[in-house]
């Protein structure tokens, strides 16, 4: 999978500074934090009292994106689920949880903005008898599945072998797939968009 310069280097950063130019001799530039790099007193990783970043991309192209090829349209709504999601996140933070939607916490080996905790795996037990139980999966194993249950009741299944049928699904899947279609413009015009969204 081939990653754009730009989210190799809001990765790279760590404290979810996109830089708007490569790093000369793979040296990454001290950011507002200092030479460090790392977010500096009141500044996190992007959120509030994060240090302003300039938006270079082109928020028509981004809205055409959003609603055509990216298909974003097909979960989301400028006026749903994103309805004023610039003034909860900046343009660094919205960039970062549209590429990781559950930030780093769900991909630990990749640096994000924090976890969202509200994207969990979704399940689906099939038992050999009776009806099908779903939920959020809490933990999943080779033995066990345990997931809460849409009365907020945890259930813990014993698993043997393919007994019973598991089916989980991953409602960020269509962030992942979209992954390594992701351009820099691409990118710089999705969040150029998005940060009109107020």
């Amino acid at each position: 999978m081939k990653l754009s310069a730009a989210l190799l280097l809001f990765i790279a950063s760590g404290a979810g500074v996109l830089l708007a130019q490569p790093p000369q001799n793979g040296n990454l530039p001290a950011g507002p934090a200092g030479a460090s790099g790392g977010p500096g007193p009141g500044r996190g990783r992007g959120g509030r009292g994060a240090s302003p970043i300039e938006i270079v991309g082109d928020a028509k192209a981004g809205e055409a994106y959003f609603n055509g090829a990216g298909k974003c349209s097909t979960c989301h709504s400028p006026t749903g689920d994103l309805k004023g999601i610039a003034t909860r996140l900046t343009g660094v933070a919205l960039e970062g949880r549209m590429v990781l939607p559950r930030g780093s916490g769900g991909y630990p080996s990749l640096g994000a903005a924090p976890a969202k905790p509200d994207l969990p795996l979704k399940v689906v037990v099939k038992m050999p008898s009776g009806p099908a139980l779903s939920g959020s999966v809490v933990s999943l194993d080779d033995f066990h599945v345990t997931f809460k249950d849409s009365t907020g009741a945890l259930q813990t299944i014993t698993r043997n072998g393919d007994v019973p049928s598991v089916t989980i699904t991953d409602p960020a899947q269509a962030h992942l797939d979209l992954l390594p279609k992701l351009t820099d413009k691409i990118m710089h015009d999705l969040t150029a968009y998005l940060v009109t969204l107020k």
